[in-house]
């Protein structure tokens, strides 16, 4: 019960730094002059804003991901009962897989985060089922089953780590996107239309 309910105050503080960061770290709309000297363009372009966004969605990311191993890291090493040592190695697994989703969820990248998150909950599931299978693992089991512990409890470990990378790059990604500007020049009464990113 006390697992289930870190959960849910992970994906709460997640989903409401998700709803904060673009008003963290969106800047106030800019006047620029891209044509003539009298003309104003009210920008809409992230570049500014995204480095802002960026840090709240690592920020979110590592406290989900960091604060359940902390807690199962401590039950893990702290008791000596296998109940808890295994709910300690599944707080673990649960933080390694919601971290990189948290963080692309906060860059507003929610699909491309649930992708992947998909291989770190794959490799997860796997610590799980060999935990189920070899309750000692970590201290008592077979070598074999050690090495294939480490393995999998690594892919899990390696696969969070690129899906952390992939969410920094949520600045660079939105900044190749079509953007329109609208322009407006108050002294000749001129409107149009700035179009900037990669076409």
């Amino acid at each position: 019960m006390a697992i289930a309910r870190l959960l849910y105050l992970l994906v709460f503080l997640g989903i409401t730094l998700r709803c904060a960061a673009p008003a963290l770290a969106e800047p106030l709309p800019l006047l620029a002059s891209p044509a003539p000297p009298s003309s104003l363009a009210l920008s809409s372009s992230p570049s500014r804003g995204s480095d802002g966004r960026v840090f709240w969605s690592l920020a979110a990311g590592l406290a989900t991901a960091l604060v359940p191993m902390a807690v199962g890291g401590g039950l893990s090493a702290g008791s000596s009962v296998r109940e808890i040592k295994q709910a300690g190695l599944d707080f673990i697994g649960a933080g390694l897989v919601l971290g990189p989703l948290v963080a692309h969820a906060v860059a507003g990248e929610e699909e491309r985060g649930a992708l992947f998150a998909l291989p770190t909950l794959a490799s997860a599931i796997g610590m799980r089922c060999l935990i189920a299978a070899h309750p000692d693992v970590v201290e008592e089991s077979t070598l074999e089953a050690r090495v294939a512990f480490l393995a999998v409890f690594s892919l899990t470990l390696v696969s969070s780590t690129i899906g952390f990378i992939d969410s920094t790059m949520a600045g660079e990604r939105r900044r190749r996107r079509l953007r329109l500007t609208p322009l407006f020049s108050p002294t000749s009464g001129q409107v149009g239309v700035s179009i900037g990113g990669n076409l």
